[in-house]
């Protein structure tokens, strides 16, 4: 790859694949896939109208492309280019789409979320899994194994989270006993259980159910005062040992749990944003990074292991975006500016973007270069420039 390649792009639709070889995007109807180290193109597929959200297989074999407006999902292949599928609901739509962990089938979410259809790729069947609950995070998520699916859903008047095998039979539906209302789930990361909560302004409360047998193996549930609390966004360490919750009244709870930051609010100066509004762990789980939605211009970094702030990196506009690189505890932090900061150990290195103003940055997956989002442009940068 030269100094650096910039690409235009429809809707800031850039994906590099999992194994970080290719790199996708779109312009209007046509998908383009290069090879991430020469930067050659490879392929360029076109759509019968305008792309809205792209996503590679698992195997890297296969691109899906989603169009939305006609219910339309169109399939292909980077092994064959001829071959091609195209998968179509117009009777319920699709709003969502997913890969299966075996990239042989493609799950879409129904308007309304009515219910979810199961596409097989090899046999061309079509399943379907009913009365899916809307969630603030995606009602569906695999485990991290790819063994087993969880689905949102509701038993009479009590949410649940329904556990379906990757051949689609239902093994255990655990009904959400004590939780209001479940507003997100995940996996935990060694895929024995699943974590559901209920996240709303004044109310935090947390349980844990064991994927087997369906037990209740952890509840948790933070004391709140007024109604600016309530969980609002949830990450899990690389390592799988810690879970960090970050709050609307601008707690940071992480591990067993311990709150390792409480920041003051100023209530001479009244907003409309509270809270930590993002928080994601490093690859190792060394480092947790967080923004406050009252002070959206620093990024705080946490150190897990000694459970306190290690840095805060200021930026003179409220930062968009972060993203830790996936080898080792390097940051990247953007902020609609013409630059990228990146922050490693006890140093920021700033790198100029001539007159593009980043508002969103990814890792390729080997951590080899960064691609920058700027609206109808993308910059892919090597590492080697900082």
């Amino acid at each position: 790859m030269s100094h650096f390649n910039v690409v235009r792009v429809t809707g800031n639709l850039c994906r590099f694949s999992p194994n970080g070889d290719k790199v996708a995007y779109c312009v209007e109807n046509k998908l383009t896939v290069r090879h991430t180290r020469t930067f050659d193109e490879c392929h360029t597929f076109s759509c019968v109208d305008v792309i809205e959200h792209i996503e590679w297989s698992p195997d890297n074999q296969y691109i899906l492309c989603a169009l939305y407006q006609y219910s339309t999902i169109q399939v292909f292949s980077l092994r064959n280019h001829d071959w091609k599928c195209k998968l179509k609901d117009t009777v319920s739509g699709i709003v969502d789409v997913w890969w299966s962990p075996d990239s042989r089938h493609i799950l879409t979410c129904a308007e309304f979320h009515v219910s979810i259809c199961i596409w097989s790729l090899v046999s061309q069947s079509v399943k379907h899994i009913r009365g899916v609950k809307e969630t603030t995070s995606p009602s569906l998520a695999f485990s991290a194994d790819g063994r087993w699916l969880a689905v949102v859903g509701q038993q009479g008047a009590v949410d649940c989270v329904s556990i379906f095998s990757t051949s689609w039979d239902l093994k255990k539906q655990i009904a959400c006993v004590g939780l209001g209302r479940v507003e997100g789930f995940s996996w935990t990361l060694d895929s024995s259980a699943v974590c559901v909560w209920e996240g709303s302004q004044g109310i935090c409360h947390l349980q844990v159910y064991g994927a087997a047998r369906g037990d209740l193996i952890g509840n948790f549930e933070l004391s709140c005062v007024g109604v600016m609390s309530g969980i609002k966004t949830m990450a899990w360490a690389g390592s799988g040992q810690f879970l960090g919750l970050s709050c609307f009244d601008d707690k940071l709870v992480c591990g067993r749990p311990v709150i390792i930051s409480s920041l003051q609010l100023d209530l001479d100066k009244p907003t409309e944003l509270s809270g930590i509004g993002l928080a994601v762990f490093s690859s190792c789980g060394y480092f947790l990074a967080t923004r406050a939605d009252k002070m959206p211009a620093a990024i705080w970094i946490w150190s897990i292991k000694e459970t306190r702030l290690h840095a805060v990196i200021v930026h003179k506009q409220p930062v968009t975006a972060i993203c830790w690189a996936p080898d080792e505890p390097r940051l990247a932090i953007v902020s609609g500016s013409n630059f990228v900061s990146i922050w490693i150990s006890k140093e920021v290195t700033v790198c100029m973007t001539d007159h593009i103003c980043v508002s969103d940055v990814r890792w390729q997956p080997s951590g080899e270069c960064l691609a920058l989002y700027a609206g109808t442009k993308v910059v892919f940068l090597p590492l080697s420039v900082f």
